[in-house]
């Protein structure tokens, strides 16, 4: 009826407002969880005190991203046929909240249970998490777009970023305190765990605030469907091209959940300077945003994928070559101090969170470039099934290192990161250069 339609308009836009406010604030709160729980500093970090199979500890990483990526697959099939979608988004995100919950009670515990206890615990524990919180992330990501309008929607995501940075900057700084005050495992992973636990329960109670237009029926692509549109995807040579390039890219992580490891086991580096690693890592990634914005106006989305691949390659190298430079008589003869060396690795993820700075600025915006309106959907989540695949690399990189050593791992991500260089150059340049059309000045100056 024409009546109930006028109605239900006017009822999204007032619940649009409420939406703007709380969509912010669980994008804060969210961003806030997951710098708690970073992967490759704070979860390899805790898997390692329970185990010496590195190739345990890349199966953990690796399991817990491709758990997340899981249900962004299958979402489609899910919400087929279905109007709302918000009771399934705080149901999940109530799961996520609670598994964090028991995984911190489970840390706690920690002392009273054996390693092997422990970690099948957190393993189950944390995979859960990851499936619910891929899961609550797509449903809402929907549910922003539909209850935002479109002249407010680049505004939204701008100051979504940029309250997101600032959460992730206050989580940096609280790790960093609990870190430095003296490592103590698991109390300090337990208060890791506890506050990702109350930011992400936060979040849930927002994001059942959060207005869902009821006359905006949810749109997302059934897998049936989806798997049908692949061939197009692949018969695209540009948007194949990209493809190849980001999956062989996303390899060279291989070796990321294993850096810190290195740093303790091989280089003798405090672990207190894990906070400080992580203050570093997010701090790169967020100073460095203008800087990308800069190239990807200038030089285009390409450039900036290329300049990142070029830093995923130098990540590696810095992390093998720092002893060899600790051992020269230079270093040991101007330098040589404490603390020196563990500052010095900081460039690690110094370099490695530039790079991924780089891979948000030019990622979606090439892509979005290049891919037709037709196949840009099917190339996204294409380009995401291989993401989740290339994401269990580091238990190639823990096999490496058990078989080999770490400096054995740290090169073939180093192999991956140079021919994704290589492939990088056969990208097709999309960015459209406005020409200016030169002028005699003298002609100019006879116009004033």
């Amino acid at each position: 009826m024409a009546g109930a339609d006028v109605r239900r308009f006017s009822r999204d836009q007032r619940g649009a407002v409420t939406t703007y406010i709380t969509g912010i604030m669980y994008g804060a709160l969210h961003v806030l969880a997951s710098i708690f729980l970073h992967p490759a500093l704070i979860i390899s970090l805790f898997v390692s005190r329970l185990t010496n199979s590195y190739t345990t500890i890349g199966l953990v990483v690796g399991v817990g991203t491709v758990a997340w990526y899981l249900p962004q697959w299958t979402i489609g099939t899910l919400l087929s046929g279905r109007r709302r979608i918000l009771p399934w988004a705080v149901s999940a995100g109530i799961v996520r909240a609670a598994a964090l919950i028991l995984l911190a009670y489970v840390a706690y515990r920690g002392d009273r249970l054996s390693d092997a206890q422990l970690l099948r615990s957190f393993f189950i524990l944390y995979v859960a998490y990851s499936l619910s919180a891929g899961l609550s992330a797509a449903l809402m990501e929907g549910i922003l777009l539909r209850g935002i309008p479109d002249n407010r929607r680049s505004r939204f995501f701008r100051q979504r970023t940029f309250w997101a940075g600032i959460s992730a900057l206050a989580a940096s700084l609280v790790i960093r305190r609990i870190f430095d005050s003296g490592f103590n495992f698991p109390r300090d992973f337990t208060l890791l765990f506890a506050a990702a636990a109350t930011a992400l329960s936060a979040a849930t109670f927002f994001s059942a605030r959060l207005h869902e237009p009821a006359r905006i029926a949810p749109t997302a692509t059934p897998l049936k469907r989806l798997a049908q549109e692949i061939p197009a995807v692949f018969v695209a040579p540009d948007v194949r091209r990209f493809l190849v390039f980001r999956w062989t890219l996303a390899l060279a992580a291989l070796g990321d959940p294993f850096y810190i490891i290195y740093a303790i086991r091989v280089l003798d580096i405090p672990t207190t300077m894990v906070g400080l690693y992580v203050l570093i890592f997010v701090g790169a990634r967020l100073l460095s945003v203008p800087l990308w914005n800069r190239i990807t106006e200038r030089q285009g989305h390409r450039a900036a994928l290329q300049y990142a691949s070029l830093l995923r390659l130098l990540t590696p190298l810095i992390a093998i070559l720092l002893p060899f430079l600790l051992d020269t008589s230079l270093y040991q003869e101007r330098i040589n101090a404490p603390m020196a060396a563990s500052y010095l690795f900081g460039l690690v993820f110094a370099v490695s969170g530039i790079a991924m700075a780089g891979l948000d600025a030019g990622g979606s915006g090439y892509l979005n470039e290049i891919a037709s309106a037709q196949v840009r959907a099917s190339a996204v989540n294409v380009t995401n099934v291989g993401l989740a695949i290339a994401a269990l690399s580091p238990v190639l990189g823990g096999y490496l290192i058990g078989r080999f050593d770490f400096e054995r791992a740290f090169l073939a991500a180093g192999l991956a990161a140079f021919v994704s260089v290589l492939l990088g150059g056969a990208l097709r340049d999309s960015h459209a250069r406005i020409k200016r059309p030169a002028t005699n000045w003298r002609l100019g100056r006879s116009r004033l």
